[in-house]
């Protein structure tokens, strides 16, 4: 199954696994509750989010999981982020020659 070889898990470790595995289920049940029902969160999502110009600015985090279909960079996103990234390293270069 694996790609790599795994350690057996003792019997002390796969019950703490499975603990962590079933509190995760209900925690995601719970959530998906809440959205169902449009229950107000027991979190201040507040407390927890970036604010732009004094406003709040929407998080597209779904407790640790993203929502829909992720948000891949394309390709020339990257190739201008390689651009910018060895321009910054050469200006440094630059620097620490003329030092």
């Amino acid at each position: 199954m694996f790609n790599f070889s795994v350690r057996k898990k003792t019997a002390d470790e796969q019950k703490l696994l499975n603990i962590v595995i079933r509190q995760r289920q209900v925690e995601l049940t719970d959530k998906y509750r809440r959205l169902e029902n449009n229950l107000k969160e027991v979190l201040d999502e507040a407390q927890f989010t970036k604010t732009v110009n004094g406003k709040l600015a929407l998080e597209g985090y779904f407790m640790n999981r993203m929502p829909g279909k992720p948000e891949f960079l394309d390709n020339d996103a990257i190739a201008l982020a390689v651009e910018e990234f060895a321009k910054k390293e050469m200006e440094k270069k630059a620097r620490r020659n003329a030092e």
